[in-house]
């Protein structure tokens, strides 16, 4: 090989050999610029290396119903603001925040039959003890029946009935139920129930005479809610709930009638009932006594392919009458005139 050439090798070499020493030097400069740049700032309350992270102040509440024996409200929705956050109570009406500052607070509680509530709290003044919180549960309409009666009468005249039969619940308690209305908006009528023996059962009649004209046949197919208020003045709306039909059209008895003496085991015979829905017979019996009838006997669920009743047992002498009643699906009834016999 050539002098000269041996010289270029040599260069080449060396440069090469200058890149490398280049990089690491350069390497060295940036490791040392980087140690002298001070740490950043942890100042955020997250961050693992924070060394001064804001206090966790813990909200623990009670959520229980307003009277007696004050039973735990399980699954109750908790919101808490101004944080915006979300709890639901355990299955002891247990629930937890955690909150980063003290200050005034807002919790809205909110769950299903009962009434929604709100409440502030300081925490700069409150303790950290469990809190409790109480909530007002809502009445509600747990079974009606709405049906129309037509009685048909010799005098003074036909009349009908709308009658409704209603059981009611709360969770706070039956004695918790204060006032129970009918609200039937179209027609504006408005009307308390009544209580009965049993404390969970009310009961309300409209006569003809509840209704604009004395006409009650256009309540069929309006809207019918039931307002229910409690002793903490609150107040729920159930419905629509609606009245089938009213059955104008009585059925007929054929015989005994017009106080024809029979046996002391009548047979009842009637005219089949023309209608298009399906319904039952009622065959009932009365005794007259010093002049005011008295039921002493009905048969009920009698078969629409029916059209005749035995008398089961003996009457004894007296004066009677009996109707052949027609009732559909939905409780509905239209009764007949009465028919008079006679048990010599």
């Amino acid at each position: 090989m050539e002098v000269a050439d041996k010289g270029q090798l040599l260069k080449r070499i060396m440069k090469q050999r200058g890149r490398k020493w280049w990089v690491v030097g350069l390497l060295i400069f940036l490791a040392l610029a980087l140690s002298c740049v001070p740490d950043a700032p942890h100042s955020n309350p997250i961050d693992p290396y924070n060394q001064n992270p804001v206090p966790s102040i813990t909200l623990q509440g009670h959520v229980l119903q307003k009277y007696e024996p004050h039973l735990p409200i399980p699954n109750c929705q908790v919101l808490l603001f101004p944080e915006e956050m979300v709890r639901y109570t355990d299955s002891t009406g247990i629930f937890t925040f955690r909150l980063a500052e003290k200050g005034v607070h807002q919790l809205i509680f909110r769950k299903t039959g009962f009434t929604p509530d709100t409440v502030e709290l300081d925490m700069d003044t409150l303790d950290t003890a469990l809190q409790h919180f109480y909530l007002n549960a809502e009445p509600y309409v747990r079974q009606i029946t709405i049906f129309s009666e037509y009685i048909d009468q010799w005098w003074p005249e036909p009349f009908t009935t709308i009658n409704f039969w209603l059981i009611a619940d709360d969770p706070d308690g039956l004695s918790d139920i204060d006032t129970l209305r009918v609200l039937i908006p179209d027609l504006g009528i408005v009307r308390e129930f009544q209580e009965t023996v049993r404390p969970d059962s009310f009961r309300l009649m409209l006569t003809q005479e509840d209704f604009p004209e004395g006409n009650p046949f256009p309540l069929v197919g309006k809207d019918i809610f039931i307002l229910l208020e409690d002793r903490s003045r609150a107040q729920v709306t159930s419905g629509p709930y609606h009245l089938i039909r009213i059955m104008e059209q009585s059925p007929v008895a054929i015989e005994p009638t017009a106080l024809q003496e029979v046996s002391a085991r009548p047979l009842f015979r009637w005219e089949p009932y023309p209608a298009s829905f399906a319904f039952q017979y009622e065959v009932s019996v009365f005794r007259i006594q010093a002049g005011i009838p008295i039921l002493i006997h009905q048969a009920l669920r009698i078969p629409a392919t029916q059209f005749q009743y035995q008398y089961p047992d003996s009457l004894s002498s007296g004066t009677y009458f009996w109707t052949i009643g027609v009732r559909d699906e939905f409780n509905n009834l239209s009764r007949s005139k009465e028919a008079s016999f006679v048990v010599p």
